[in-house]
């Protein structure tokens, strides 16, 4: 079984600001819930974008203030569920900083046995949360949405393992554009599947992502992209979990997580 989970993968940053929204249930989630400025109750929304976090889930902002820019700039609802019950792989105490932030830039060891005893406390909720379970959860939530309202189109935007949700949502038909942000561990043969238009938001270094398995994908979306949308940019001097635990200090990065939300922005725009 592969652990969803990197070096990478626990290091980063908390964005700053507060979040605008609200928790509300839909279905069985628990979901951070931001409406559209121009939803009423005579006229609602017709169009949501769904979030899946990474593996901090709700635990830190960082979604959800994403959330809310892209809400802003799209006027759409905007959620962001609880795919972990409230307990997810990691909470925001293992959220630690660390100078990996850059390619090349090598882990001390006193780093890389700070991530092995962040793996072995919480490996109940890592097994618990392996990625072919969020896939699951993030579909159901989907189809809970569409049971719940009745929005004439719907976007998803995926984080490192919420990335892996994002994939899988996009194989299913239920979405009608999704953007793909340093997914977690995925396979050809789910990508081969996508039929959904897909942005991806891809960082230079990332262990999930190497470049052979990031060509094969770009090699089978590109075999089909005459009646199926899709781009794919990579960011350099970034890795894994840039666009959503971004070191803003460094320019490149904060230069980085910013045309990343504007190239999810931009797609949603042509595609939503």
């Amino acid at each position: 079984m592969s652990l969803p989970l990197c070096e990478n993968c626990t290091q980063g940053y908390r964005l700053p600001g507060e979040p605008t929204g609200e928790m509300v249930m839909v279905g069985s989630f628990q979901t951070y819930f931001r409406k559209s400025a121009s939803d009423t109750e005579s006229e609602p929304s017709k169009k949501a974008l769904v979030l899946f976090t990474d593996a901090f889930g709700l635990t830190i902002p960082n979604t959800q203030l994403i959330g809310d820019s892209l809400g802003e700039s799209l006027d759409v609802d905007v959620y962001v569920p609880d795919l972990f019950d409230g307990k997810p792989p990691l909470n925001h105490e293992d959220l630690a900083p660390v100078t990996a932030d850059q390619p090349g830039v090598k882990l001390s060891l006193k780093q890389k046995l700070l991530w092995l005893w962040t793996m072995i406390k919480n490996l109940p909720g890592i097994i618990i949360h392996r990625p072919d379970a969020v896939r699951k959860k993030a579909e159901a939530f989907v189809k809970a949405l569409k049971d719940a309202k009745h929005y004439d189109r719907i976007g998803a935007v995926g984080y490192c393992l919420g990335g892996c949700a994002a994939i899988h949502v996009a194989t299913t038909g239920l979405v009608n554009a999704v953007v793909i942000c340093h997914p977690g561990p995925t396979s050809r043969g789910e990508v081969s599947r996508i039929r959904t238009p897909t942005s991806w938001v891809c960082a230079e270094e990332d262990v999930w992502l190497s470049v052979a398995n990031r060509e094969q994908y770009e090699a089978i979306l590109r075999a089909k992209s005459e009646t199926q949308a899709f781009e794919m940019h990579v960011y350099p001097g970034t890795t894994h979990g840039f666009s959503v635990r971004p070191n803003l200090d460094i320019p490149q990065i904060k230069q980085a997580q910013e045309d990343a939300l504007q190239q999810a922005t931009k797609w949603f725009q042509a595609q939503l």
